[in-house]
């Protein structure tokens, strides 16, 4: 079980608010508050940096649809046919590693009212440039590695981020910017309510592990509309 640091704050301006709690089924009602970002405060596991160093001594990446109902299983099995497993699978961490991001994936999957999420892991980020994202929101945990940059409300300058502009022209305020902590849940809002962030110098030179869910629904082609209805009936 991953136990949680701190108590429940809001930080509000006339553009945007970021609430940070302790409590994951805060994210619930993610969609209909004001949040432009959600963060979970959680604290790193014993024995989380030598676990991650193992798994990402070659590169990690997975991307896979997750079943809200089998969420477990399908991660299980994912890891275990993309090779990631038996790098791990013998250390203390894996189980409730594995039941960790089940239990992300099912939160995202209550959030969204859906049977399943795009699941995504990966040792290496690339997102250099401060941006938002193009999709409705996104559920960020970096396991290890220097957690996301945000530029709160005041940091960035979004019309700059716009028109195409560098980062020195985006960032305006070096010393408000903070990072997202190792193991933390962060829920992002995507499109013009966003909040400004990027991968971290640290995190494009140095091994990572992110795990990125989204909308399952929002990736798959609307041909496709009654996938995620037959997800849970098919036990495939």
């Amino acid at each position: 079980t991953v136990s949680v640091l701190y108590c429940d704050d809001r930080w509000d301006s006339a553009a945007m608010s970021i609430l940070k709690t302790t409590k994951l089924d805060a994210i619930k009602s993610f969609v209909s508050s004001p949040d432009a970002l959600a963060v979970v405060a959680r604290s790193v596991p014993e024995g989380s940096a030598d676990f991650f160093q193992r798994l990402a001594a070659e590169p990690v990446e997975v991307v896979a649809l997750v079943r809200k109902d089998y969420a477990l299983a399908d991660i299980r099995r994912i890891l275990t046919s993309e090779g990631v497993a038996a790098k791990v699978e013998k250390e203390a961490l894996y189980e409730p590693w594995l039941r960790d991001m089940a239990a992300m994936c099912e939160a995202l999957c209550d959030l969204d009212k859906n049977e399943a999420v795009r699941f995504w892991l990966g040792s290496e980020r690339g997102c250099k440039r401060y941006h938002v994202d193009f999709v409705p929101h996104r559920l960020l945990v970096t396991y290890a590695g220097k957690g996301t940059e945000i530029l709160p409300e005041g940091a960035g300058d979004f019309k700059a981020y716009e028109t195409g502009k560098p980062n020195s022209k985006i960032l305006k305020n070096p010393s408000a910017r903070w990072y997202v902590n190792q193991w933390d849940v962060a829920m992002f809002r995507g499109g013009e309510k966003g909040v400004l962030h990027r991968t971290p110098d640290e995190a494009l030179r140095a091994p990572t592990m992110l795990l990125r869910l989204d909308q399952a629904d929002f990736w798959l082609p609307k041909n496709d509309a009654e996938f995620l209805v037959s997800l849970q009936k098919s036990g495939a």
